[in-house]
């Protein structure tokens, strides 16, 4: 199954630069889930 996630452009930069499976990784320790939440906080940085 694929989901679609809207990700800020640091968040972007990070995954580009070490991986979408270590953005993910981030996204999930700081509780970022699939789920839209237009007030979370932003992972890479």
């Amino acid at each position: 199954m694929y989901t679609l996630i809207p990700i800020y452009e640091e968040e972007r930069n990070l995954a580009l630069e070490k991986g979408y499976d270590y953005l993910l990784k981030k996204m999930n320790e700081k509780g970022i889930s699939d789920v839209l939440n237009l007030h979370r906080m932003n992972a890479g940085i």
